[in-house]
């Protein structure tokens, strides 16, 4: 009997124990599930933080660190770090602007344009010819698509276009391989896991998704909420009358005339096409563009300038159908027009100089509400910020030489207050300004989409709750683009931290 009742008593205490084991595993895990919800609460408490402050337009301090809740010896808290490789490294940027990247969707289709596009292609690291040609086949096939990917285009000159809205549909390209498109980064999280091997420099090599994007382009809405003056519409009385209501005549009345007659620059020659195959496709392009806008739906603006055809502005006749364009607002520094003007033949001069302080005021006085980009959207995509750009992607814009690349890598200074606009390439002598004219459609100094991860913190826990995100602003306004969960990361790998905690 007492061997019987020992026995038992084993029995009851193991099943005892094994409860009590299990009861402990449950809790564990119950309380884990419970950290990694307000982990994540505390990442999303970071992203609205971000876009609180850049609604103000606030960069100059971005959100690095913050409580979310504080707790007798335990506090939860958010970092915001610009990508899992810098989030050790405090003096790294809290955010990183996509415009850095390149954005295939901003890539011409014109035919005349197309050698430009691809040569664009070609500069980036791993791209063949074959890859490239590709790339655009499959942009400008809109036959083959789907009620979920809309022939749309942000230019209304260019043919209708399909548009890549994620970066992995680049996957779709023939040629252009998972390997090729995330390097080593197979899960395409951002962040080398155990099977990921590094690069010879020590970093994880994340292929082309470190040089391209999808996500890049600066808005045309004005801090007010208003959409900004597009200098290139049709009805330019209408532009007049609204140029005129805010600035002076004289710049009102010669950007009206640059669409009525070619800007010509002082001692400097127009740039000819490259052969005559490009001249004559350009010519293409501009009947093309004219047929265009004549047979496409005319606003109500452009209704009422076609029934009053005889429409006069400070007495320049303005045409139905504007003949030229400007390519940036730097077209109209420093050049001059021959026009006539009630019944008289006169020259206007540009009311801002060809040289870096012509430049910088034309952009300081315009940019802020006008702009020479038009299409839906209201945003110019694809200018590439020449501030934190890398070399490859420097290179893919047209007319930059690699030892013009280099120059700007060694001498920009993002904080710098001289450099807060592109004509700090001509102030420090490193473009003339009529090569800062030619590559002003192409370059800028900052974009309207960033990039960043918002790291979730508890004070005493070994593991962080990692979430990617993209906004974008427009005007007094924030767009939550993207949010992805990444999977938990050890703390010490994603935020060194005082014995205090996390950095308040």
């Amino acid at each position: 009997m007492l061997v019987l009742v020992l026995a038992i008593i084993a029995a009851l205490s193991f099943s005892v124990f094994s409860f009590s084991e299990t009861t402990l595993n449950d809790y564990e895990a119950m309380r884990s599930s419970v950290d990694q919800v307000q982990l994540r609460a505390a990442a999303a408490s970071g992203i609205a933080a971000v876009r609180t402050r850049l609604a103000a337009d606030d960069l100059t301090m971005p959100p690095r660190s913050g409580v979310v809740v504080r707790e007798p010896g335990e506090s939860v808290s958010y970092a915001i770090v610009a990508s899992l490789e810098a989030a050790a490294d405090k003096d790294a940027p809290a955010l990183f602007d996509e415009s850095a990247r390149f954005n295939p969707n901003a890539l011409s289709l014109k035919p005349s344009r197309l050698r430009e596009s691809r040569e664009r292609l070609l500069a980036l690291p791993g791209l063949t010819p074959d890859i490239a040609s590709g790339l655009l086949g499959w942009m400008s096939r809109p036959d083959e698509l789907t009620k979920t990917n809309p022939a749309t285009t942000v230019d209304p000159d260019e043919p209708p276009r399909r548009r890549f809205r994620r970066l992995d549909e680049l996957l779709e390209v023939s040629g252009l391989t998972p390997a090729l498109l995330y390097g080593a980064d197979r899960n395409a999280n951002g962040l080398r896991d155990p099977d990921e091997l590094e690069s010879r420099d020590g970093r994880l090599d994340r292929g082309l998704s470190e040089l391209m994007t999808v996500t890049a382009w600066e808005s045309t809405i004005a801090p007010t909420g208003e959409a900004k003056i597009d200098l290139n519409r049709r009805d330019l009385a209408g532009l007049y009358d609204t140029l005129r209501a805010r600035m002076p005549r004289e710049i009102a009345l010669f950007v009206v005339a640059s669409r009525c007659a070619p800007l010509d620059y002082d001692n400097e020659a127009a740039p000819r096409p490259v052969d005559a195959d490009s001249e004559r496709l350009a010519r293409l392009d501009s009947a093309a563009e004219r047929l265009r806008r004549q047979l496409g739906p005319a606003t109500d603006d452009e209704a009422a300038q076609v029934n009053a055809r005889d429409l006069v502005r400070d007495g320049l006749p303005l045409p139905i159908d504007p003949p030229f364009r400007l390519e940036s607002l730097l077209s109209l520094a420093g050049g001059k027009i021959q026009i006539r003007i009630a019944d008289e033949d006169r020259l206007l001069r540009s009311p801002w100089a060809a040289d870096a302080g012509g430049i910088e005021r034309l952009l300081t006085q315009l940019e802020p509400i006008a702009t020479a980009v038009s299409g839906p959207g209201n945003r110019h995509e694809g200018r590439i910020n020449i501030q934190f750009a890398p070399l490859p992607v420097l290179r893919t814009i047209p007319g930059m030489s690699e030892s013009l690349a280099r120059a700007i890598l060694a001498r920009r200074r993002p904080q710098s207050r001289d450099q807060q606009t592109i004509a700090w390439l001509a102030r420090e002598s490193l473009v003339t300004p009529a090569e800062l004219r030619r590559l002003a459609p192409y370059i800028t100094v900052r974009g309207s989409v960033w990039s960043g991860v918002a790291l979730g913190l508890r004070e005493g826990r070994t593991a962080a709750a990692p979430t990617a995100f993209v906004v974008a602003r427009r005007g007094p306004t924030t767009d939550l683009l993207q949010q992805t969960d990444l999977p938990m990361i050890p703390f010490s790998s994603a935020w060194s931290t005082p014995a205090g905690g996390p950095t308040r």
